[in-house]
């Protein structure tokens, strides 16, 4: 994996993601909006393999950003992973639909995210 892109719009969360990330050797960038991370994702896709993204954002929310990423054909290879406090089955369900690989619920441990990634990894050798 090359880069992981953190969506939140909360700057600590970016940033204590950021930081597990590159304990655990990838290399994070960060968004503070979904407006942001298209705009990222539009001109540096293809160095971008995972996106970790809020559900709850201004502007767009996550499932918003999740159609929109999945509208766009250039970006179809990007797995995504919803991490948020929202833990709804109505919501978990509809990420689920939309290609989402994995749902972590906030307050998380760090271990989560590693595992999330860990699995993504396996299914791109299954492949």
């Amino acid at each position: 994996m090359k880069k992981i892109m953190v969506v939140d719009d909360d700057p600590n969360i970016v940033e204590l993601v950021k930081k597990i990330l590159d304990l655990e050797g990838y290399e994070g960038i960060g968004a503070i909006s979904a407006k942001e991370a298209m705009e990222i994702l539009d001109k540096s896709w293809k160095e971008i393999d995972v996106v970790i993204c809020d559900y709850m954002m201004p502007e767009m929310d996550g499932l918003e950003f999740v159609k929109n990423v999945r509208k766009n054909p250039l970006f179809n290879d990007i797995k995504i992973i919803m991490l948020t406090a929202i833990d709804t089955f109505d919501i978990i369900k509809k990420s689920m639909v939309l290609g989402v690989k994995d749902y972590i619920i906030k307050p998380f441990d760090p271990q989560e995210i590693i595992s999330a990634l860990e699995r993504i990894k396996e299914d791109e050798i299954k492949k």
